[in-house]
């Protein structure tokens, strides 16, 4: 039996950057904030810049008086910065002026304090500048969401007009209709509905029906497509239709991905928390992880303001983040991809704790 892919599943721990050049001051901030959440340190601004933008971070904690790249600077550069533009910020200085603060402020600073610290308080105040700080980047999502759908509500006819007229393979007649579904269900998608049914479905129905939908274009490609039921009796809580259609899009984006006569697999694995992750494997040519973001981020081109052709991975992305899953991927150490959906442990129900093949 192929062994079950393991993947991580989303780490809830918050992730906090404190930069300071006082070691004594970076041990005792990671000392006191360690407990809930995961501290990583800087002792100099140029350092810290440096680990905000190679890493993804949730709060960081800046000193005003560092070497280099003093705190001023690093908090300009961050409001700068797209990724950063929002990053909660909390200045930690010694200087009590209040120009010092409101220089902090008018720069992007989001809180402060005053050293010696008062660590009792100090915690309370992170968790506040947390989940103020959480607030913000939701409302920002939302506001964004709006106008990515106002935006491809203006685009839609525009890829649709064209997807018509211009099949992608000259020969295929069913290629324009097919891109009709995509564009009218990632519409549909992108509309919140907060009274989608969910209810309990077994997965290897699931699965089952997945294969059904591709066994036909898997069997002109001669592609050994194979789906592997779970010995235990799962049950997900989903919306049945668009979960199916969730896989069923992977399967073929790994038939499309493998070569003739190759081998597609669907498999499932319970992870250690509860939640399940289905995954598909194929053989075809490994995919980079730039190529996999390229897919599943960009929905519109930003240099031609147009809607991009290939809509399946979004569709799927926007599926499982609708269930509050992810789709997730990683190259098979012994040749090709492996693509996954998975979903968290309030979604799943597993009544016997058996071994999956």
């Amino acid at each position: 039996m192929p062994d079950q892919p393991q993947f991580t599943p989303p780490i809830s721990r918050k992730r906090i950057l404190a930069a300071d050049d006082d070691p004594i001051m970076r041990e005792m901030i990671k000392a006191r904030l360690g407990d809930d959440t995961d501290v990583t340190c800087a002792e100099n601004g140029e350092i810290a810049w440096e680990k905000l933008l190679a890493e993804n971070f949730d709060l960081a904690i800046i000193d005003l008086g560092m070497p280099k790249l003093d705190g001023f600077g690093l908090i300009r550069y961050l409001r700068q910065t797209p990724k950063t533009v929002d990053l909660p910020i909390i200045v930690a200085t010694s200087r009590g002026d209040a120009q010092a603060i409101e220089n902090a402020f008018a720069s992007g600073a989001s809180g402060f304090v005053t050293k010696p610290i008062n660590w009792s308080l100090f915690k309370y105040n992170v968790q506040f500048i947390l989940k103020t700080g959480l607030i913000e980047r939701q409302l920002r999502a939302s506001q964004t969401a709006n106008d990515l759908i106002t935006r491809t509500k203006d685009k839609l006819l525009d890829l649709m007009s064209a997807r018509l007229q211009n099949s992608i393979l000259p020969n295929d007649h069913t290629a324009p209709v097919n891109s009709f579904c995509d564009i009218v269900e990632l519409s549909r998608l992108l509309i919140s509905n907060p009274e989608r049914n969910f209810t309990h479905h077994n997965v290897n129905e699931i699965i089952g029906q997945a294969v059904a939908n591709c066994q036909t274009i898997a069997d002109e490609k001669s592609i050994n497509l194979v789906g592997r039921n779970s010995l235990a009796d799962i049950s997900i809580s989903v919306d049945q239709s668009i979960w199916a259609s969730a896989l069923t899009r992977l399967v073929l984006f790994a038939i499309k991905s493998s070569p003739a006569g190759g081998t597609v697999e669907i498999m499932l694995g319970s992870q250690p928390d509860g939640s399940l992750v289905t995954s598909v494997r194929d053989n075809g040519p490994i995919n980079s992880q730039a190529e996999i973001d390229a897919r599943l981020n960009v929905l519109i081109d930003s240099e031609t303001d147009r809607i991009l052709p290939d809509l399946n991975l979004p569709i799927v992305k926007q599926i499982a983040e609708i269930h509050g899953g992810k789709i997730l991927f990683q190259n098979n150490p012994g040749g090709g991809n492996i693509a996954a959906l998975w979903l968290p442990a309030n979604r799943v129900n597993i009544k016997q704790l058996e071994q999956t093949i």
